[in-house]
């Protein structure tokens, strides 16, 4: 779906058809719970060596919550447009405890988007940004870096099928690409089969 709205479907061939249907360019294809119609990405939401990570990371058995394919497109887009599209900082809240695991599916260098990590900061989030929740995404890439430290920020690069995870309490994003499209599977695991509570809540 384009810019993360169910209204928008399209098949990637489709891209420029629709974005001249809709007047402007698209920052996102996103695909919702794909294991639907994915066997590949069934076989990996119950591959024992993710689950055993998860579980021994939430100290408990990891149960599925979501999956999604998001094609992220090298355009220029406004900085609402980037909140949007979580390509500025900001931290999940999906229940008491929640990994996720991402895999590129495109080779992603610095100007194609890559992710990119606060360290540390999933466990030293200062009490105004926790009392802030998901709105701390309003605050600017710049003031968060000063406030959690430049030498904690991890960009992650890494070739087609390259795979990280992640505790997604601390501040993440994916870059905006310069250049190229990036294409990338997101899977989480949780403590609690919650409903994805981010379904389709975006909009363009």
């Amino acid at each position: 779906m384009g810019r993360s709205r169910p209204d928008l479907p399209f098949n990637l061939s489709e891209k420029t058809t629709l974005e001249a249907k809709i007047g402007k360019p698209l920052i996102l294809g996103s695909y919702k719970d794909t294991h639907h119609y994915c066997q590949a990405i069934r076989q990996i939401i119950a591959d024992p060596g993710l689950l055993s990570i998860a579980s021994s990371y939430l100290g408990t058995q990891a149960v599925y919550v979501s999956s999604e394919l998001t094609w992220s497109f090298a355009v220029p887009s406004t900085l609402n447009e980037q909140l949007k599209a979580a390509q500025v900082f900001h931290y999940d809240i999906d229940g008491y405890g929640c990994v996720k695991f991402f895999f590129y599916l495109t080779p992603v260098e610095e100007k194609n988007g890559p992710h990119i990590y606060l360290l540390k900061s999933h466990k030293n989030k200062k009490l105004l940004h926790q009392l802030m929740g998901q709105r701390t995404a309003s605050i600017s890439d710049e003031v968060l870096t000063k406030q959690y430290g430049s030498e904690n920020i991890l960009t992650i690069c890494g070739d087609a099928g390259f795979g990280f995870v992640e505790d997604i309490y601390g501040f993440h994003k994916g870059s905006p690409p310069e250049q190229g499209s990036r294409l990338l599977l997101q899977i989480e695991f949780g403590t609690r089969a919650y409903r994805d509570p981010r379904h389709f809540e975006r909009s363009a």
